[in-house]
């Protein structure tokens, strides 16, 4: 039997965590259309990506293939839920 222990989520991983825990499917899309908002969610996918490797969240993510001002956009959208895995890290650090 494999013992997995929960390490502390950041900040942001928090709000995350927080935002997706009561809903079905949380979407995230990209706040705009400038060259610092598309680098911000795609950094933004990349923490969900590490979330759900976690075990914390399922995720779907759309790819793009736009480009946004000369930056070549990496994702257009993305799905997330909360696993009980994440519930109980929740619970587990008072949240």
């Amino acid at each position: 039997m494999t013992v997995r222990v929960l390490q502390r989520p950041t900040a942001e991983e928090l709000k995350i965590l927080k935002a997706v825990r009561e809903t079905t499917f949380h979407p995230f899309f990209p706040t705009g259309r400038s060259i610092a908002e598309a680098e911000a969610f795609d950094v933004r996918v990349e923490l969900l990506k590490r979330m759900q490797q976690e075990g914390w969240i399922e995720l779907e993510v759309s790819p793009s293939r736009s480009l946004v001002g000369g930056y070549q956009r990496k994702y257009r959208a993305a799905l997330a839920r909360c696993t009980d895995l994440g519930r109980e890290g929740l619970k587990s650090f008072g949240e």
